[in-house]
This record gives structure tokens, sequence and C-alpha cells, in this order.
């Protein structure tokens, strides 16, 4: 029953999930080509380059990710760039305009969808930095209080995220697991462990983990409000007491470097975080490494298919 509940949640929380994946790539389509429009690309095509041209007038470094980005321009379904096979030149279409925030919005009516993408956001403004093959280090630029930090906590206050939480519930009925220790994996700045600490009434002990200092500086000094707006996110009327015993734990740490003896953790709870990890093999590694045998991981991760190219090319960055 765990996995049909898990689907009724989605469904009624966010709608059929083949809409949702398709309105946040019109997004994210959105904020890429409104980003590159801020580079030399489309102004060096307005003439035939090949790729070795476009790099010598850009300064774009030859990557992958350029590689992948020209590809899905010319893949685009209005063309974005034209490619001549016999030549191997891209040229910019002359016939397609950059798309205007206004009329994304209001001809797909994305504008909850666009409010929610504040990460996606923060992502597309470094594509310029990222095709010159500067460091963009995302930990760093949101470690300091300051508007980075506040944009990516309220990117996890919102309702998508609290409704892929509830997803994940569905695995977990709290008459199930009283009395364990459970490590959250990527707390960001307690939201999520807050709702964790109201799902399980409070009965289970919470040792929540992230790598951003300003996070876990926040999660720790302010956790007793966070959990007062989570239960209005939630909609939960009773909030579990908070005593010494109970309220959770945080500490700064990486997912790939866990600082916990082997098979610690009766339940490991993760939402969203292999995409953030230098190396996700290592995480999952360590993650059953600090799993007791017999112990439960629960969480979700988005995958990246074929159709959403857009969307990978933002979170490549």
């Amino acid at each position: 029953m765990g996995v049909f509940n898990a689907w009724i949640t989605l469904i009624k929380e966010l709608g059929p999930m083949s809409d949702v994946s398709k309105r946040f790539e019109t997004v994210n389509r959105f904020l890429v080509l409104q980003n590159l429009a801020k580079t030399k690309l489309f102004d060096v095509l307005k003439n035939p380059k090949t790729y070795k041209e476009i790099i010598e007038e850009t300064g774009f470094i030859d990557s992958r990710y350029l590689k992948g980005l020209l590809t899905t321009l010319v893949n685009d379904k209005e063309k974005v760039l034209l490619f001549d096979n016999q030549a191997h030149t891209f040229l910019y279409n002359p016939d397609f305009k950059i798309p205007q925030l206004k009329d994304v919005i209001e001809k797909s009516d994305l504008e909850k969808i666009y409010n929610a993408a504040i990460v996606s956001r923060n992502f597309a403004s470094n594509i310029g930095q990222r095709l010159l093959g500067k460091k963009i280090d995302i930990v760093e630029e949101i470690n300091e209080i300051g508007p980075g930090l506040f944009d990516y906590d309220e990117a996890l206050s919102n309702k998508l995220y609290s409704a892929l939480r509830n997803t994940t519930f569905s695995y977990t009925p709290p008459k199930k697991i009283p009395g364990t220790l459970m490590l959250d994996l990527g707390c960001g700045s307690g939201r999520e462990t807050a709702e964790l600490f109201i799902h399980f009434n409070g009965k289970v002990k919470i040792i929540a983990v992230d790598p951003v200092t300003s996070f876990i500086a926040i999660a720790d000094r302010l956790f007793l409000e966070i959990l007062s707006d989570a239960a209005k996110l939630v909609k939960n009327d009773r909030i579990p007491e908070l005593t010494k015993d109970n309220k959770p734990e945080f500490h700064v740490m990486r997912a790939e470097k866990l600082a916990f003896p082997d098979e610690h953790f009766d339940i490991i709870f993760f939402q969203q975080i292999l995409h953030w990890t230098t190396n996700p093999q290592k995480a999952i590694m360590e993650i059953g490494r600090v799993l007791k045998k017999g112990g439960m991981i629960v969480g979700n991760q988005g995958t990246l298919p074929t159709q959403t190219p857009y969307m990978q090319l933002n979170i490549k960055v």
C-alpha cells in the first residue's frame, strides 16, 4: 500500500506528475534562455560558427556542458539554433524570439511554479560563469547570512517540498517507528526536521546534518519557531512537546563523509540531496555504512529524464 498511498498523496498535492514535470521544464527553459541572452553566445551566432569558433569568440571552455547546451538548443521544439550538417556550423535562428516572463506566466499559468523555482533561478544566473569555466560553490554562496541563504531557505519552505515529504511519509507509518534513532540527511534550515518531528509525534530521536554552517545555526537556534511554522504548513493543530530529550541535534556535515560509526541509525531520511553532493555514489555508500542491518532508508530523489533537458542544464551548473 505504500507505493499506492505515495502516488495518491503526490497527485493530491501537486496534480498529475507528467503535467508538473512539463510546467517545471517550461520555467527552466525560460530561465536558461534568459540567462544565455546575457552572454555572448546569441550575438556570436548571428553568423554561422563552428564549435571551435564559438569557443574562440565567446571565451567559453570546451566542455560537455557547452556541447550539451548547444545540442539542447538545436533540438528545441522552436529550433533556437540551426545546425548545418555539412558545414558543421551553428546559427541563431532569426525567427526565434527569447520568451519574456510575462508571456510565459500568462500563457501557461505558471506563476506558482515560477515562484517555487527559487533554486532554479539562482542556478540559471550562474550559467555564464559555468560556460567560462569559473568555479561556482553553492555551499559557499549560502554559508553566510544574506540574500543567497534567505532565497534557499524560502525555497525549502515551499509547499512543493512539503508535498514530497508527505509522499515519502506514506512509507513510514508513525506507529511503526517509535523510539528509533533517525538521521535527517541534508536538513537545510531545519524545516524538514520539523516536519519529521511532527510526523513521528516527537517519539523519534533525530540527528540532522547539513554542510551549510548558517543553515545549521538557524536550525539549532530557532527550532521551536520553525516547528510552529511547519505545523501551519502541514495543517497540524497539535505540536508534540519539545523536550531536552527529544529535541533534534544539528551538526555541520557532508553526506559524502558522515562522522558516525558503522550501523548507527535505525532509519535514514533524505530528500533531493544527491545532486548537491560532489560524489553521489560515495554519499550512497556512506548512507549504507551508517544504517543498521534491517534498518530503513526512506526519502526521494528527482532524476533527469531526457524530456527535461533544460532542467538538466540548470542543475548541472
